[in-house]
Formats: C-alpha cells, sequence, structure tokens
C-alpha cells in the first residue's frame, strides 16, 4: 500500500508540475514580447517607421523612414540656405504660417498613427489585462511625446496668421513697394492714451521712427503733445481749413495730440483717409513739419501696452526719478522708486503717462526709454515661450496701416538690424517754443540728425566710430546721461543722443 500510495503520489506530481511549468514559460515568453513591442514603438517615436523596419514590416518601414528623412533634410536644407531676413519674412505671411499649421498637424498625426501601428504589429496576441493596460499607456505617452511640440507648432503658427491678418490693414488694394530704391523708411509710432474719461483717441506719444532700410539704425525723432499751429500739406483741405497752421480756441483742444481726433470728427477734410481719417490728418502734419516722407503709422495702446509688459514677464529699466503712480485729477496712489527696477505692466504704464511733479517733456524721455527697453528685452527665447501671451497682447495693443508687403519689408529689414545703433531727437524747451515753434529749425534738426546716422554708418562700414555728433544747437548729453536725468521736468536736449546712454539701458 505505502508503495502504491508513493507511486500514485509521484504520478500527480509530475502531471500537475508540468503544466504549471509550461505556463510560468508562457508567461515569460509573453512579457518579453510585451517589452519588445513597447521597444520597437519608442523606436518609431525616436525615427517614425525604424521600428516597422525591426518588426519585419521591411517594405512599410522604408517608406515611413525614407519620407521622414526626406522631410527632415528638405526642412534642414530650407533653413539653412535662407538668411535671417527671409525666414523674418515668411514669418508674417499669412499662407506660410497656413502651410506651417497644416504640415504640423499632418505630420503628428502620421507621427502617432506610426508609433500605434508599430505597437500593434509588434505586440503578442495573448496578453494579461495588466500588460494590455500597461502597454497602452506607455504607448499614449509615446504620443503625447511627440504631440506636444508638433501641436505647439501648428498652434504658434496658427495665432501667428490671426496676429498677422489682425494688423495688416487689408481694406484696400495691395500697395506698391514703396521701399524700393529707398535707403530709408520713416514710421509713424503713437500712443494713444485713451479712456472712459476721454474723448475719443488723444496721442500723447508722437514719434517718428526713420529706419535705414539696410542696417535697421534708427533715428527716434518725438515730438511733444502740446505742439501748436501745427502744418498741413499746403493746398490740402485741412491746409485752407487752418491757413496759419492747427490753431483755436480753447487751445487745448488745437495741439497736436488734438489732430487725430479732429480728423475722425472731420473726415471730408482728410480726402483719402480711409478707415481712419485721424491717422491720416496727424500723418500729413507730421510728414508736413518734419519734410519726411510717413506714409506707414503703427498705434500703440497705452491701456493695451499693460497686457504686453505683463506678457512677458515685466520689463527691466533704470528709473531715474521717483515717479508717482496717480496723481493729476487722481490721488496719488504709490511710488516708482528710482534704481535699476523690474516694472510690472500696471507700473510700466505709470512710468510711461505720469505726469504728476513732471511735465511732458519728462514723459517723452521715458516713453522713448521704454521703447528701447522693452525692444532689447524681446529676445527669441522670451518671445518663444511667451508667444500666447504676447500675441494675444498685441492684438488688443496695436492697430496700423501697414500693408501685408510693408510688413514684410519691416522684417526683412529687421532681420538686417542685428545690433541697430538707435538715436533720438527730441524737441522740447528751450530748443523749441510750444507754443508759437520754429517749424523751419525743426526740420533743419531733423535733417541733420538723420544726416549724422547716416556718416556714422559710413564710418562704422568702413571700421570707424559709429558714434554720430551732436545735432547743431544741441546739447552735448541728452536726458539720461551722466549728470542729466531723463525724469527732470527741467531738462532739455535733441538730438545725437544713444539710446543707451540716455536711458541707461545695457
Amino acid at each position: 500500500m505505502t508503495g502504491a500510495t508513493q507511486a500514485a503520489a509521484a504520478a500527480v506530481h509530475v502531471n500537475v508540475s508540468q503544466p504549471v511549468s509550461n505556463e510560468h514559460h508562457t508567461l515569460y515568453r509573453r512579457g518579453r514580447a510585451v517589452w519588445r513591442s513597447i521597444g520597437l514603438a519608442a523606436l518609431s517615436t525616436i525615427l517614425p517607421g525604424a521600428g516597422l523596419l525591426a518588426a519585419g514590416r521591411r517594405r512599410t518601414g522604408a517608406i515611413v523612414l525614407g519620407a521622414f528623412l526626406t522631410l527632415v533634410v528638405v526642412s534642414v536644407g530650407f533653413v539653412l540656405t535662407r538668411s535671417r531676413s527671409e525666414l523674418l519674412v515668411y514669418s508674417v505671411r499669412p499662407r506660410w504660417m497656413l502651410t506651417l499649421m497644416i504640415g504640423a498637424i499632418a505630420l503628428l498625426l502620421a507621427w502617432v498613427l506610426t508609433i500605434v501601428v508599430t505597437y500593434l504589429v509588434a505586440k503578442p496576441v495573448y496578453m494579461t489585462p495588466v500588460q494590455r493596460i500597461a502597454g497602452a499607456a506607455v504607448v499614449v505617452l509615446l504620443c503625447l511625446v511627440v504631440a506636444r511640440p508638433l501641436g505647439t507648432v501648428a498652434q504658434y503658427a496658427y495665432i501667428q496668421r490671426d496676429l498677422i491678418n489682425n494688423l495688416v490693414d487689408s481694406s484696400g488694394p495691395e500697395a506698391p513697394d514703396l521701399l524700393a530704391g529707398q535707403s530709408r523708411v520713416n514710421v509713424l509710432l503713437l500712443g494713444g492714451d485713451a479712456g472712459p474719461d476721454r474723448v475719443g483717441v488723444r496721442t500723447d506719444s508722437m514719434t517718428v521712427a526713420s529706419i535705414d532700410v539696410a542696417t535697421g539704425d534708427t533715428v527716434l525723432i518725438s515730438l511733444p503733445r502740446n505742439l501748436y499751429r501745427a502744418p498741413f500739406p499746403t493746398g490740402s483741405p485741412l491746409d485752407a481749413q487752418f491757413p496759419s497752421g492747427f490753431s483755436g480756441s480753447p487751445v487745448g483742444e488745437y495741439i497736436l495730440n488734438a489732430v487725430w481726433e479732429y480728423g475722425e470728427r472731420h473726415p471730408g477734410l482728410v480726402p483719402g483717409g480711409g478707415r481712419h481719417p485721424g491717422a491720416q490728418a496727424l500723418m500729413s502734419s507730421i510728414e508736413t513739419m518734419l519734410d519726411l516722407d510717413v506714409k506707414y503709422w503703427i498705434l500703440i495702446n497705452l491701456a493695451g501696452f499693460q497686457e504686453l509688459v505683463d506678457a512677458v514677464g515685466g520689463v527691466t529699466i533704470r528709473v531715474e526719478k521717483r515717479i508717482p503712480i496717480g496723481g493729476g485729477t487722481s490721488p496719488i496712489t504709490g511710488w516708482i522708486e528710482p534704481g535699476l527696477r523690474k516694472l510690472t505692466g500696471y507700473q510700466a504704464l505709470w512710468y510711461t503717462r505720469s505726469r504728476a511733479l513732471s511735465d511732458d517733456y519728462a514723459r517723452m524721455s521715458r516713453q522713448r526709454c521704454m521703447h528701447g527697453a522693452l525692444a532689447r528685452q524681446l529676445d527669441p527665447v522670451n518671445v518663444l515661450t511667451r508667444f500666447p501671451q504676447i500675441a494675444g497682447a498685441t492684438k488688443v495693443l496695436l492697430d496700423s496701416n501697414l500693408s501685408q508687403r510693408m510688413l514684410e519689408r519691416l522684417a526683412e529689414v529687421a532681420g538686417k538690424a542685428g545690433s541697430a545703433e538707435i538715436t533720438t531727437v527730441q524737441f522740447v524747451p528751450p530748443l523749441i517754443n510750444t507754443s508759437d515753434p520754429d517749424y523751419t529749425l525743426i526740420r533743419t534738426t531733423t535733417h541733420k540728425a538723420i544726416e549724422d546716422a547716416d556718416r556714422a554708418i559710413e564710418r562704422r562700414n568702413a571700421g570707424g566710430s559709429a558714434s554720430p555728433p551732436a545735432s547743431p544747437g544741441t546739447p552735448s548729453r541728452s536726458p539720461g546721461s551722466p549728470g542729466s536725468s531723463p525724469s527732470d521736468g527741467g531738462s532739455s536736449a535733441a538730438g545725437g543722443a544713444n539710446l543707451n546712454d540716455v536711458c541707461g539701458i545695457a
């Protein structure tokens, strides 16, 4: 009995243990197959089609891999054979942004499909529930790794296209290339201080940017808001209405910053004014005043300016004098203290608009310093990481009459600029009397500053000094240089000053 029992037990042991061993072996092989399928899917994440080749789908894998490598070579070759200027021009063309958006989405879908197909081809037929869930989770994660950057490219292309269409004036036929054969382009930069307590738009900041087309070197010509008797083109309806210049009573309604609103209220006096007769009226007056050809304007809404500064994470600028927040018709609620400060959008807005305890000329100095500080701090990394916020703020911030062609030409100029020099001309007392301006002096000073800038470019190209001499009748130091403060209402200067020196900008 004992021997028979032992034999039976041994038989049972053999019959039971053999299936268990086979199951363990099968599970082990399935586990390896699952890891292999995940690894091949990861390979297709790194190099589309490579996983299919390794999985034995050689024809399909070769086609996918070949198409991807061809796309990479063509794209890299396209970028490397284009200058920075050309790439910037492409970036402001809506059709190219649409093409980039569609291409990024198509590549995203094709790449994700390749990852999924690679996993499905390579995975074992029989898998445990845990293996199925884990494998699917890893594949989803791999798809997200691909989808995130390509989705961002598509999103940015869409935002950029929408921004361009919002900025460009497409109300009329495409303008001819006004830069053909020109060495300079003059663009009127306006700061509109509209608000619920004001009627219409008051252009409290008016600066002409005279830009050298070849180098991007720029002369900023700042005009005071309270300039009286602004001239208009001879023979124009506005000239017939104001033969002695823009004047009347009360005086505050007939200074330079009121020309825009007057043109908006009297569009019949501004032939060809389009959707913004006020802008055309102001631009024609400043053209006559400076004896410069100014065909384009950009309006910056100072209220929207706050959003832009917040979008870029603040702006760092040297504050020379304590600046109040508030004042005038409202109480002072705070201060911007002197020193190197990183301003929020709210603080930057008050830095540019505050007139309490100073005057219009101090504000003009601070505004041009803010222009320079923002331009230098909008580096490519900052723009890319905050692009959706910047674009959203810019749509609210800007209006212009730039045509698509002109926007492309300005982008081309920006691409050539590199480290462009920015010099300034500021028309303030005692150089001029804003109540009775000497427009002949204004014209000659403007032209002298531009000629000095052109000569500086020639000297730099020849390997000499790039610093232009000061304009005639101008102090050698302008506000913000040692011993002079850009926030000091008593300071006065015009022309020939480098913006970095004026504002203490790095």
